[in-house]
């Protein structure tokens, strides 16, 4: 299994960042290429480009800031977690990490690009409002 992480600092306090991240119902407000985000349950139904993803809630720590997901349906995967992380940095800045464990090894570089895009787009949002 392979590791990989992506992080991006953001000019808004962790409680704004984590008020969207801890929200596994709302990618599609962030995320470039999400079309659909259908919650049932603790699975999220995603379109993305056309094609459909599943992923089950695994945990949603909101006093750490903190939530966990699997990959269930849409990607050849063997094993996989992700996790998306929210840090302070100052009353008005902080640190957003998405690390994936995935098997096939290939898999964890190759999500992570996807996470870096989301980060990206994450900044850009909460730099907006």
């Amino acid at each position: 299994m392979a590791y990989d992480e992506v992080s991006v600092e953001i000019d808004k306090s962790a409680s704004n960042a984590w008020e969207i991240v801890g929200d596994f119902g709302g990618l599609k407000r962030f995320a470039p290429g999400v079309e659909e985000c259908i919650l049932d349950g603790d699975v999220r139904n995603l379109t993305i480009m056309g094609n459909k993803v599943a992923e089950k809630l695994v945990s949603n720590d909101s006093s750490n800031m903190e939530l966990k997901y699997t990959i269930i349906e849409g990607f050849p995967l063997t094993s996989h977690e992700s996790t998306m992380k929210v840090e302070s940095l100052s009353p008005t800045s902080c640190k957003v990490t998405w690390s994936v464990n995935a098997e096939p090894d290939d898999m964890a570089s190759f999500l992570s690009t996807i996470y870096k895009a989301g980060l990206d787009a994450l900044k850009q949002t909460l730099e907006r409002s």
